[in-house]
């Protein structure tokens, strides 16, 4: 697989980073200079905001690091998810694309996916269609930002329906537990 491009996520807090540190040093000048308080306060205001874009820029960093022992899932949104459903004993297996996806379930028996809809390579529609070939008694939940996605006909007929659609962000975990266990129980 190869490397993925990580400075990209990394900009922007590290342009933010920058503008701040910017305006701390003019508006401290000039509040100086001036004799007014209000750009002081400002330029502490807006070394506030440096020191928030430092942070973000190293949560970014480390959320982008691989997986490992430590972190199994890696460092991302999906190792919360995951750590929850393993909780409730259920076996989790990730996959970082729908083609390590598809190569699992080659290997594997899946009850349910956990499908998002953007996904590098194919797409999460696609890869149903095709674990659904692989395994077609797998049940599927999608899990997505797209707000206005609708299932299309395709999708329906694999038995699948609009509460099994999950809109990101979800407020608790509990509904995947909730949702997860009423595919099971389909099957």
């Amino acid at each position: 697989m190869p490397e993925k491009n990580n400075s990209s996520h990394l900009s922007a807090p590290l342009v933010a980073g920058a503008t701040a540190l910017v305006l701390v040093a003019v508006k401290l000048g000039v509040g100086v200079y001036a004799g007014a308080m209000v750009l002081i306060a400002s330029a502490v205001d807006s070394g506030l905001d440096f020191l928030v874009s430092l942070f973000n820029a190293y949560a970014v960093r480390g959320a982008e690091k691989p997986r490992d022992a430590r972190y199994n899932y890696g460092r991302g949104k999906l190792e919360g998810l995951a750590a929850f459903l393993e909780d409730y004993s259920f076996e989790v297996i990730t996959a970082e694309s729908a083609e390590q996806a598809l190569v699992l379930c080659d290997r594997h028996v899946f009850g349910v996916l956990i499908v998002d809809l953007r996904l590098p390579g194919i797409s999460g529609e696609q890869l149903i269609l095709k674990a659904n070939r692989i395994n077609p008694h797998a049940r599927f939940l999608i899990h997505t930002g797209s707000v206005d996605f609708a299932l299309t006909e395709e999708l329906r007929r694999l038995g699948m329906k609009d509460q099994h659609v999950l809109n990101k962000p979800q407020p608790g975990l509990d509904i995947f537990l909730e949702t997860i266990t009423e595919l099971i129980e389909e099957t």
